[in-house]
């Protein structure tokens, strides 16, 4: 495991690289045992056991293709309230392709990131020790993609048509990722902005800017509640997000406006 120089936000948080792996996530768990700090970050140029939010579903990439990566968060050291770390990672992703590429991501409800309404990345979050694991793929060099993913998945390379190294993209998304993970609490960045404008990061920010970038916002939707099979989807407008993170949708043909803390937007439109 090589340690890599790069600029962090994190303070005395050191970046792993490793160039075969079996998951960042396992990686990270070891990391967390053995006392490493907040913002430590492992990545990979390949994974054999990627996996998805459901345990029916694998992350699957080429060697050198993506970014694969998980941060680790101490929970003694994350803000409160908290917010749902899923879609503040989810939004750090949309403003580094923003910011790097000058695309225009939308945030598939709850840890996808879309590019012209194909998955470009996915977000996992686990707790371990007292820590959270935030694990993060990011589909950076694809050209093509297996038949059974060409109407579903797509990467910024694809999208933008740009070349570049993924290494260049480890120290902006840990930027990005400190700016919204901690944008509920006053920080060093927050500080500074207050001594020169005289304002902070509002602490509810993140849900501003979640929502104007939610996938189908105002618009009707199937949804999957809970764990696929276990609930019957439904049809229903997507109203945006509360501040704990949960899905607020409106049933068609009904006034009630219902919050759910699982499922899933199915690409599947009602018409």
């Amino acid at each position: 495991m090589l340690e890599l120089k790069l600029s962090t936000p994190f303070k005395n948080a050191p970046i792993f690289y490793k160039p075969e792996t079996e998951s960042t996530m396992i990686d990270a768990r070891n990391l967390v045992s053995q006392g490493f700090p907040s913002g430590t970050l492992i990545v990979t140029s390949y994974q054999i056991a990627g996996r998805g939010r459901f345990p029916d579903r694998k992350w699957e990439s080429p060697p050198g293709e993506s970014l694969l990566c998980t941060l680790i968060l101490r929970t003694s050291d994350l803000p409160t309230p908290l917010g749902p770390l899923s879609l503040k990672a989810a939004l750090s992703i949309a403003t580094l392709l923003e910011d790097e590429f000058e695309l225009n991501p939308s945030i598939k409800w709850p840890n996808d990131v879309l590019l012209k309404e194909r998955k470009v990345a996915g977000i996992l979050v686990e707790t371990k020790d007292q820590a959270v694991l935030i694990g993060m793929g990011i589909n950076c060099l694809q050209k093509s993609f297996p038949k059974e993913l060409r109407k579903t998945a797509t990467s910024i390379r694809k999208v933008s048509g740009k070349k570049f190294e993924i290494q260049e993209l480890i120290s902006p998304l840990l930027t990005h990722l400190y700016r919204w993970i901690y944008s509920s609490r006053p920080d060093e960045e927050q500080e500074t902005n207050t001594k020169n404008s005289g304002s902070v990061i509002p602490s509810n920010l993140w849900k501003t800017e979640i929502e104007n970038r939610l996938y189908r916002k105002n618009e009707s939707v199937w949804f999957q509640p809970g764990i696929p099979g276990m609930e019957e989807p439904f049809a229903g407008k997507i109203l945006g997000i509360s501040e704990e993170g949960l899905l607020l949708i409106q049933p068609e043909g009904s006034a009630e406006i219902r919050e759910f803390a699982a499922g899933e937007i199915l690409f599947l439109s009602k018409r």
